[in-house]
């Protein structure tokens, strides 16, 4: 296939790229790497970002050697991009929309998603909406969905809560004593989570959170059946 033919023996230097994309009614923070090959978009999880992928084992500089041309983009209200303050801005379908706009403001389609967790989520409603954008799908630990929503609401509403009472810097101090984290924390030590919890921004982590896990079956699993891109799942 032209993918494995692009893959196959190569080896090139990435040129990173950085630029401003606006897609609705945000401006995105975008990074690219890679000039040729099959586009391969990166988005990320709640509360990630660009900056924050190599801690998450996402090494952009690696996937362009391999010959893809990599797009990863901060979600609307995290790392460098622009976002609301209301939980409404935080909606699935905002998510999706953006990723969609994305794709066809850089004229990537088709497209290769690789999404983590929310950015997960994010491509499979766009497979499902606007399947001629998607070439192939790679969810790298999905989020939730259903009744399984009630685990992450216990865990990130208590968090989204801290932020809006307490700010990023004591949350993160706060956050980083509890047990679980630590123990989190000795298991992955490349990733510092103190700063990972500290880098957040009050004014739109609070609504990001709330806005996400305020709806109910907003992926609708019972539809996944009509989603016909080659897929690769990555459980947690």
């Amino acid at each position: 296939s032209t993918w494995r033919a692009s893959c196959a023996g190569v080896s090139r230097v990435s040129r990173k790229r950085e630029e401003r994309v606006r897609v609705g009614d945000v401006t995105l923070h975008v990074e690219r790497h890679g000039d040729t090959g099959p586009a391969v978009v990166m988005a990320h999880g709640l509360m990630g970002s660009v900056a924050l992928a190599a801690r998450f084992g996402e090494r952009f500089e690696a996937l362009a050697a391999a010959g893809l041309r990599v797009v990863a983009y901060d979600a609307r209200g995290h790392g460098r991009s622009e976002g609301g303050r209301a939980p409404a801005d935080y909606r699935w379908s905002r998510h999706a929309r953006d990723l969609a706009a994305l794709v066809e403001t850089l004229h990537l389609a088709p497209a290769s998603l690789c999404g983590g967790s929310m950015g997960a989520g994010s491509a499979l409603l766009v497979a499902l909406e606007r399947p001629a954008l998607v070439d192939r799908l790679v969810l790298r630990a999905p989020p939730p969905f259903g009744d399984a929503l009630a685990v992450a609401r216990r865990t990130f509403l208590p968090l989204a809560l801290l932020y809006g009472l307490l700010g990023s810097e004591r949350t993160a101090a706060l956050v980083t004593r509890l047990p679980s984290v630590r123990r989190l924390q000795r298991e992955t030590p490349q990733n510092d989570l103190r700063s990972f919890f500290a880098s957040q921004r009050r004014e739109t982590v609070v609504p990001a959170i709330r806005g996400l896990l305020g709806e109910r079956d907003a992926v609708p699993v019972a539809r996944f059946g009509e989603i016909h891109h080659r897929t690769l799942v990555l459980a947690h």
